[in-house]
């Protein structure tokens, strides 16, 4: 199925608005030996660091959250993995994908205006292949354009390929609008084994050593 490009009127189309309110909390996981406030800005032409709503050209930063940790855990770490996997077995992690990683709590101080590609993309002459499309050229067009509208939004609300529930990407201008609170070790988060178990990934320890 092909991706539809932004319609030519697309600053003319009032957009769906998806609030986040100030006090929520949202969720990042990230590398641990990195802040986890990073808004994702590679140049044009460098596409292995370049994700779905990116801007095509490095024109603005994005900064990838949501509001549950499997989502979270889902579009870092695992991302393709599942789909090399046959469906009787189990995914096999390795350890140092987890250990290498945090979860950040990030507080909304102010409310956050989001696109809504969850319930509104037909209001945005779109489909759900924005959010499914690879490579990511024409998501990265879709960002450009929501982020050039006239609305001014934050960001856009999106539906993760991986979980089906939401997850958002954040425009470097709603860094104001977001506070970095707690970071944990995500082989200690709360919710890490039941993710895990729900998912049937099996953790696998580093071999023995050579030396």
């Amino acid at each position: 199925m092909t991706c539809p490009q932004p319609p030519s009127n697309f600053d003319s189309i009032p957009l769906p608005v998806k609030k986040v309110d100030a006090g929520s909390i949202l969720l990042r996981s990230h590398r641990s030996d990195k802040d986890p406030i990073y808004f994702n800005r590679p140049p044009a032409g460098v596409d292995d660091v370049r994700y779905r709503f990116d801007a095509p050209a490095g024109e603005f930063g994005v900064l990838y959250c949501a509001e549950e940790f499997a989502v979270c855990f889902a579009e870092t770490v695992l991302r393709d993995l599942p789909s090399r996997i046959p469906g009787n077995e189990d995914v096999c992690l390795p350890q140092a994908a987890i250990t290498s990683r945090s979860v950040a709590r990030l507080e909304v101080v102010q409310e956050l205006r989001l696109v809504d590609f969850v319930e509104g993309l037909v209001q945005c002459r779109a489909d759900n292949s924005i959010t499914t499309a690879y490579p990511y050229d024409v998501p990265n067009l879709w960002s450009l354009a929501v982020h050039s509208h006239k609305d001014g939004v934050d960001g856009i609300y999106y539906r993760s390929r991986f979980t089906g529930h939401p997850a958002i990407a954040l425009f470097d201008r709603a860094a104001p609008k977001i506070l970095k609170r707690a970071s944990t070790p995500m082989a200690r988060w709360n919710e890490l084994a039941m993710t895990l178990s729900r998912y049937r990934i099996t953790v696998t320890p580093p071999g023995p050593s050579a030396f």
